[in-house]
């Protein structure tokens, strides 16, 4: 083939591959909300500023608050797996709406959008009895236009990006605040990520924690935690560049904000690749900077 058909042959197939939503895509930057979350301290949590944690996802059951979500994209949340143990949402798309944009629970906010669940990806290996591999991916039934209130975080490059001992971090959520804050408002609450030796001594959690792929955040003497309600929903690290990413899926713990019993978080940074490969095999690949 001559040199100008091979460059022309190229660049008809990238607009082609455009043309189908391959390449083209315009979901803005990833971790950038353009409200800053305040820089304080659920459980031991404080309601959260508006639109200061705009890729939060509100996934409810039968009108009820079920867990949390991020928005990865213009159509995939990423979730916990174990949120749909006792109902698929692809087989009762009926009962399950995602919001965004949201920030009370009991009364509509300008901003929210709703959804309904297209296409529900487990991941293939989620062991229901030790929750192991809790992650999942939903995609909703249309594409999200963005707003100051609706905006992707970002993922973490790959499974070598380790989060330092003692770092701080933000969990947030609709889920119950055991009478420590307001439940219909969206809440934060700031945790330390623990060395993996606490998690696994016997008098926390032991053989329980499986720390080749989660990790726990959180106190020792409990106070600040995840609780029921917020399952499925990101703990997001702050990184050098000023993006936000999901370090973690609020996945599980024994009871909430007690002592040695810290929340359980699936470490997103394994299951990166699986994240990418799972968008675009959707269809929808993320497409955002991820240089962290």
């Amino acid at each position: 083939m001559p040199r100008d058909l091979h460059w022309c042959f190229f660049i008809q197939l990238w607009i082609a591959w455009g043309a189908f939503g391959i390449f083209l895509d315009d979901t803005p930057p990833c971790g950038l909300p353009h409200i800053s979350p305040v820089s304080r301290r659920i459980i031991g949590g404080k309601e959260a500023r508006v639109d200061s944690w705009p890729w939060m996802a509100l996934m409810a059951k039968d009108k009820q608050t079920a867990c949390g979500g991020s928005v990865l994209n213009k159509r995939l949340i990423l979730t916990a797996v174990h949120c749909f143990a006792n109902s698929i949402p692809t087989e009762s798309p009926s009962a399950w709406t995602v919001y965004l944009g949201k920030h009370h629970v009991t009364t509509r906010d300008s901003s929210e959008r709703s959804f309904n669940i297209q296409t529900y990806v487990p991941h293939p290996d989620f062991n229901n009895d030790t929750l192991e591999n809790d992650i999942a991916i939903i995609m909703l039934d249309r594409d999200i236009e963005f707003s100051d209130a609706i905006l992707p975080i970002c993922i973490p490059p790959s499974a070598n990006h380790v989060v330092p001992t003692g770092t701080y971090c933000y969990v947030t959520g609709w889920g119950e605040s055991r009478g420590t804050g307001d439940r219909n408002v969206l809440n934060q609450a700031s945790v330390p990520i623990l060395h993996n030796y606490w998690c696994s001594r016997q008098d926390w959690y032991g053989n329980k924690f499986f720390w080749k792929v989660t990790f726990c955040a959180g106190f020792k003497s409990g106070t600040r935690d995840a609780c029921t309600g917020d399952s499925g929903g990101p703990l997001a690290c702050k990184a050098k560049n000023g993006r936000w990413y999901v370090q973690g899926v609020t996945s599980w713990g024994f009871d909430c904000g007690q002592e040695n019993w810290p929340g359980i978080y699936t470490d997103v940074s394994v299951y990166a690749a699986w994240i990418r490969h799972t968008a675009l095999s959707l269809g929808i690949p993320i497409l955002n900077d991820d240089s962290l």
